[in-house]
């Protein structure tokens, strides 16, 4: 009688439990992410994060003024208020600038690293002042002095700044040419940094009228992204450089040479007006 009892309410607990884990195991089959997968896929997430190119980064201790006043192939330059109040530039240079290509932005990096220290010692060589390390989202940044304004009275509307460069000063001129007198008295005091630059190792590889800036009035040679070691002349330079100031072949650009050739070049447009040919 005991058994007669018993197994039916057994039978009930068992025909409810059979039907509800099969439910669970069909249930449990279609989620096709294991919890490892789901953290690994969560940790990827974060590794491939990028900036967005057309935001302004945070960086400590600098308010940046938008919208950028400069921005190249390379990346974008701002205006910027430092923590006592000082009016500097920040240059920020993306990763995804270069494509899938790493090797260029390395270089970039490596070219400011090298070019700071050096640029502290030489008063035609514009100053950077602070190089940040490479950030996970895909960029870097450097802080340079700010060269002179076109327009007076700017640190009342600081969105309106805009640097003084040669090539402003050249195509504001009668003619788009400068006196004698100034074109020698500004490639001078450019030939004599250019030299500092490569008695120290370095050749800057992209020297033109909008690459120097006016800094209290004084010229200086600027736009640093292209700075690189010297090679030796058996060594192939890369192709970089703006066309009309780049040497003809056989000489290659990137050289102390091609740097030379640049800065005559410079000369010559700033003194008859005449554009480079191409």
């Amino acid at each position: 009688s005991y058994c007669r009892s018993y197994w039916f309410p057994w039978l009930i607990i068992a025909g409810g439990q059979v039907p509800c884990a099969l439910i669970w195991a069909i249930v449990s089959r279609t989620d096709p992410i294991p919890v490892q997968t789901k953290t690994q896929i969560l940790r990827d997430k974060t590794v491939k994060l990028q900036f967005p190119e057309d935001a302004a980064p945070v960086i400590p201790d600098y308010e940046l003024v938008e919208p950028p006043f400069g921005e190249g192939g390379f990346g974008k330059v701002w205006l910027a208020r430092n923590a006592i109040g000082q009016w500097q530039a920040v240059k920020v240079v993306y990763q995804s600038k270069f494509g899938k290509e790493t090797y260029p932005y390395d270089a970039e990096f490596n070219g400011v690293q090298r070019y700071k220290p050096v640029s502290e010692k030489h008063p035609g060589l514009l100053r950077v002042e602070l190089v940040s390390k490479k950030k996970a989202e895909g960029y870097f940044f450097y802080v340079m002095e700010l060269g002179d304004s076109r327009n007076p009275g700017w640190e009342q509307q600081p969105s309106l700044y805009k640097p003084k460069d040669l090539e402003y000063v050249r195509k504001s001129a009668d003619g788009h040419r400068l006196p004698a007198m100034d074109c020698l008295s500004i490639c001078i005091t450019v030939a004599e940094a250019l030299d500092f630059l490569h008695r120290e190792g370095l050749t800057h590889r992209d020297i033109k009228p909008s690459n120097v800036i006016f800094v209290n009035g004084h010229p200086k040679l600027a736009d640093v992204g292209l700075v690189a070691e010297v090679r030796p002349d058996n060594q192939s330079a890369t192709i970089v450089g703006t066309l009309g100031y780049m040497p003809l072949p056989p000489e290659r650009p990137g050289t102390v040479q091609a740097d030379i050739y640049a800065l005559g070049m410079v000369l010559y447009v700033i003194s008859t007006g005449i554009e480079p040919q191409c």
